[in-house]
């Protein structure tokens, strides 16, 4: 194989890569797992479990980049639409909608399954719920009506 060729390839995979990462939206999920370990320390002080922040922290944002990837499957045809939105992965068809099922569908399945494995019951019922308030409820509701923007504040502060 030619350099070239491998090059190639390499920036094929690269801009995958950064597209699974745009499609999580990164910024947020880290925002969304850095509120849910202040809470957690604001509760538990005094004694705290390091097992529980990790899968906190790895939980929660597998959790929330789920929710944030269905999000953007759901709205693939209004992302096109919208210059804020245009460049996501999706509208500009770096990756499939299969790929983003795919994917929205494994990061939350481990990350439910680390909050049931290593937090406890309630955590994992509520990211399940989590994920699918978001990406069933509020994602819909968000092009009806401004109510929507309260339930996914409550989906993302009191969920997760």
């Amino acid at each position: 194989m030619s350099q070239k060729a491998e090059i190639a390839i390499e920036q094929v995979n690269y801009s995958k890569i950064v597209a699974f990462g745009k499609l999580t939206k990164f910024r947020l999920s880290l925002l969304v797992v850095f509120s849910a370990v202040v809470s957690y320390f604001t509760i538990y002080p005094k004694q705290f479990d390091w097992q529980h922040i990790l899968a906190l922290s790895l939980g929660g944002f597998l959790v929330t980049a789920s929710a944030n990837s269905f999000n953007q499957v759901i709205e693939k045809n209004f992302d096109k639409l919208m210059k804020r939105t245009q460049s996501r992965p999706l509208p500009l068809e770096i990756l499939s909608p299969i790929e983003a099922l795919i994917f929205a569908t494994v990061c939350g399945a481990i990350g439910c399954w680390l909050m049931f494995e290593f937090t406890n019951d309630i955590s994992g019922i509520l990211s399940v719920a989590s994920i699918a308030l978001y990406a069933l409820i509020y994602t819909p509701l968000k092009r009806l009506t401004s109510f929507s923007v309260l339930l996914g504040q409550f989906q993302v502060h009191y969920l997760l």
